[in-house]
C-alpha cells in the first residue's frame, strides 16, 4: 500500500487500498468461520506490527497505511463499526526474511464498559 506522503497516481493507490481491504476481509472471514459462534466484538484494542526489509515506513504513517486493514475487518463484521476500537498500538520491525508477513494485525477483545 502507498503511503499517504506517495506521489503515486490516485488509481494505483485506490487499487492497492482494495486489496489490502479484501485480503483483510478473506482472512478474517477464515478465522471466523473456525468459531462454532461468532459474535462481533464490542470493544477491542489494535496492534499493529509492520514487518518488512529496506525502507520501512515511519511509525506515524502506519496508520494510514493500513486503514485499509481496518476498514476490511469492518467488512467482515468482526465488529459492527470502526468505533469499536478503543486504541490502535503501531510499531514497525524489521526482518531478515521476506517470507514472513508484512502486516501483522492483533486484536484484543475488551470487556464491555456500562455506559452511564
Amino acid at each position: 500500500m502507498p503511503g499517504a506522503n506517495s506521489r503515486s497516481h490516485w488509481r494505483v493507490r485506490h487499487k492497492a487500498a482494495r486489496h489490502d481491504r479484501y485480503v483483510a476481509a478473506t482472512l478474517a472471514l477464515a478465522e471466523m468461520r473456525k468459531s462454532a459462534s461468532w459474535e462481533p466484538i464490542r470493544r477491542a484494542t489494535v496492534s499493529v506490527k509492520w514487518h518488512g526489509r529496506g525502507c520501512l515506513p515511519d511509525v506515524d504513517n502506519i496508520g494510514g497505511r493500513t486503514k485499509a486493514f481496518l476498514d476490511g475487518l469492518t467488512d467482515a463484521r468482526v465488529w459492527t463499526d470502526d468505533r469499536a476500537v478503543a486504541s490502535i498500538e503501531f510499531a514497525v520491525e524489521r526482518v531478515k526474511k521476506p517470507t514472513q508477513p508484512h502486516v501483522v494485525l492483533l486484536i484484543k477483545e475488551l470487556p464491555d464498559v456500562p455506559v452511564p
